[in-house]
């Protein structure tokens, strides 16, 4: 992968979850922070429902070996939806499946 598109990717994160006075801080790293409504993703996922209701924290750190994916699958349930990378395919759909996102998947299935 060249460098130019780790920047698009980084870029397209930080634009799909920017922080705003209606998102929760999510998920952090030293290289990014993801912003999500609560409330889309308890819609969206049996297991962020769960969690949300367990915990009343306003961080959820998620331990995920790339993130980069992890922010393509959660921007699937999203009105700006991120470019899937086709040789990143199979380790996105394992993360749907993971925090139980159907909605996601369908998505996926359109196109894939």
């Amino acid at each position: 992968m060249s460098k130019f598109q780790l920047t698009t990717i980084k870029m397209s994160i930080e634009e799909t979850f920017a922080k705003s006075e209606k998102l929760m801080r999510f998920f952090s790293s030293p290289r990014i922070t993801l912003h999500v409504n609560k409330a889309l993703l308890s819609y969206h996922s049996d297991y962020f429902k769960k969690l949300f209701e367990t915990d009343s924290g306003n961080e959820f750190p998620i331990e995920v070996t790339d993130l980069d994916v992890f922010a393509t699958a959660l921007s699937l349930i999203q009105n700006n939806p991120m470019k899937i990378e086709y040789w990143k395919l199979d380790k996105t759909v394992e993360i749907i499946d993971k925090f139980q996102l159907p909605a996601a998947k369908r998505h996926l299935e359109l196109y894939f």
